[in-house]
C-alpha cells in the first residue's frame, strides 16, 4: 500500500511538473497531450490522497459497517466514495476533453527578436539549473 501510494504521488508530481514545464516554455505541443497529462496527474493525485487518508486515519474494511453499503458513514466508505467520484470525474474528462480538434499542433507565429531573446534567456536559466543539479 505504501509503495503504491509512493508511486502514485511521484507520478502525479512528475506529470504536474512536466505540464508546468511545457506551459512555461510554450512548447508546441498538441492540446490533447497537455489535457491528458493534467487528467492523468489528477487521477494519480486522487489515488494517492485516498491511500494517504486510508493510512492516516487507519480506515480499514474491518472497521466498516458491512450493511451500510454506499450509504455508510464510516471513514472507509467516505474514502471509497471520494475515490469513486474522483475516478469517475477523470474518466468523464478523458471522454469529453480529448477531442479530434485537440490533435492538431497549434500554429506558431513568426518569432521576433524579443521572442528569440526570451528563448535564449530561458535556455540559459534551464542550463544553469541543470548545472546546479549536477553538482
Amino acid at each position: 500500500m505504501l509503495l503504491d501510494r509512493y508511486v502514485a504521488t511521484v507520478l502525479a508530481i512528475f506529470l504536474f511538473a512536466m505540464a508546468g514545464f511545457l506551459n512555461y516554455y510554450h512548447a508546441p505541443v498538441r492540446p490533447n497531450i497537455l489535457r491528458h497529462g493534467y487528467i492523468l496527474a489528477g487521477y494519480f493525485s486522487v489515488q494517492a490522497v485516498a491511500m494517504f487518508l486510508t493510512n492516516v486515519i487507519r480506515a480499514t474494511a474491518a472497521n466498516a459497517n458491512l450493511f451500510a453499503g454506499i450509504f455508510g458513514t464510516d471513514p472507509m466508505t467516505w474514502i471509497n466514495r471520494g475515490l469513486m467520484i474522483g475516478s469517475t470525474a477523470c474518466f468523464l474528462a478523458w471522454t469529453f476533453l480529448l477531442t479530434r480538434s485537440g490533435e492538431g499542433l497549434p500554429i506558431s507565429a513568426a518569432l521576433s527578436a524579443s521572442d528569440l531573446a526570451s528563448i535564449e534567456r530561458r535556455d540559459k536559466e534551464l542550463l544553469d539549473i541543470l548545472k546546479w543539479l549536477m553538482k
